[in-house]
């Protein structure tokens, strides 16, 4: 699992001086969330099942801590260094055979797409989009996203002309907005038809 990540996590706490209480908390919490995951996965073992686990932010912790992570203020930290507040781990695990898949830096929009494929479950044309775009953008937050090069793009950026994924993000703000309302619109016999095969 994620144990080296959180170790890192905590091994900086201590450095950088936190109480004893909140470290011995959160590498209890830590351990306590390790050891539920395994009860659980050996208490499935009839029916086909898979099982996700992430979490959508990192441990809570003072502002201070990443202040003195990064040596300024949390507010002067580039938003591209700002989005490592958000990286967590995540795990997709099944009693049946599935092959690996190292997806390195996915965003959490994509995973849900992901588990419906792999679940070999239908895909709405959203979560279509959204495996498509992934291939391209594989990390959309609100603070910005990166390219599959590596590339940090802020919201601004990503919607200037310069931007090569310009056009996607678009659709991808387009669509976003049409799922969030599909329901209003279909209680009221609106909808959008898209071009393509989304």
């Amino acid at each position: 699992m994620a144990a080296g990540f959180f170790y890192g996590l905590s091994c900086k706490m201590i450095a950088f001086g936190f109480p004893p209480q909140e470290i011995h908390q959160f590498l209890l919490l830590e351990a306590d969330s390790k050891h539920f995951f395994i009860d659980i996965i050996k208490g499935i073992q009839h029916e086909p099942t898979m099982i996700v686990m992430f979490g959508d932010h990192q441990p809570a912790v003072e502002d201070e801590f990443f202040d003195e992570v990064y040596g300024v203020a949390s507010i002067d930290v580039p938003a591209r260094e700002r989005l490592m507040w958000y990286e967590t781990p995540f795990v997709i695990w099944t009693n049946y055979e599935q092959p690996y898949q190292g997806m390195g830096r996915l965003g959490a929009v994509f995973l849900s797409s992901y588990v419906l494929k792999l679940a070999n479950l239908e895909l709405m044309p959203f979560h279509r989009f959204l495996l498509e775009m992934s291939e391209s953008i594989p990390v959309v937050h609100p603070i910005g996203c990166y390219g599959k090069d590596g590339s940090f793009y802020s919201w601004e950026e990503a919607r200037s002309e310069s931007c090569p994924y310009q056009q996607l993000i678009g659709d991808y703000e387009c669509l976003v907005y049409h799922h969030c309302l599909e329901r209003e619109m279909k209680r009221q016999g609106r909808f959008w038809v898209l071009d393509g095969d989304y």
